[in-house]
């Protein structure tokens, strides 16, 4: 039995816009964390990249 997933992509896509909105939206979130990037990555990964605060790394 295979235990690989694929993903469902247009679930994952809702759900990295749905994480976006709340960077944007949420003051907990935006209190100096920054989004920086988000996207589906098939077949089996939602990649959400963000810092922590302005100019610091990249984080996943």
């Amino acid at each position: 039995m295979s235990t690989t997933q694929t993903i469902d992509e247009p679930f994952a896509n809702e759900f990295v816009d749905a994480v976006r909105a709340r960077f944007r939206d949420s003051e907990l979130l935006s209190d100096g964390m920054e989004w920086v990037a988000g996207g589906v990555q098939p077949p089996d990964a939602a990649i959400i990249l963000y810092r922590d605060w302005p100019g610091g790394p990249v984080l996943s």
